[in-house]
């Protein structure tokens, strides 16, 4: 449920960055058009009874959209050296909940030994991983273009 990456040019670090908001800003339109909402909301309505999560206040329900909107604002990247990783933060938290979203977006993406999981983070990012570097060449080739017609 990440995408990685390496940079070893030092002097594109900083298009790296943007290049890192830019695919965020993608996975997050794809996976959100890409998701089947009643396979999450199935496994949304099962989170209101599961013991691993640390309800501050029972909600009556979860909406699946919601969840997934919450869940998506979890994506960010980190650089390590040379290293960039997009990947969800364990900073936030559900709502009404002192579980993060990441845990609960493995849930309802990769399942547990009871519910089967929907894929819907995975199948997005491992297309993406595939093609990360072409994605980067094409984002390159249209920096320099932009700064040509500037």
């Amino acid at each position: 449920m990440k995408v990685t990456f390496e940079i070893t040019n030092a002097k594109q670090h900083a298009l790296a960055r943007r290049f890192c908001q830019f695919v965020i800003k993608h996975l997050r339109d794809d996976i959100l058009a890409e998701t089947n909402f009643r396979s999450i909301q199935t496994r949304a309505d099962l989170l209101l009874s599961a013991s691993w999560i640390q309800w501050n206040k029972l909600p009556q329900n979860i909406d699946a959209k919601r969840l997934c909107v919450d869940i998506l604002k979890c994506l960010e990247y980190k650089q390590r050296k040379s290293t960039f990783t997009i990947e969800f933060s364990r900073k936030r938290l559900m709502n009404n909940s002192r579980t993060p979203l990441e845990s609960v977006a493995r849930y309802i993406d990769k399942g547990n030994d009871i519910v089967k999981g929907t894929y819907f983070i995975t199948k997005v990012t491992t297309k993406y991983q595939k093609k990360i570097y072409s994605y980067w060449r094409a984002y390159c080739l249209h920096s320099q273009m932009q700064v040509v017609k500037e």
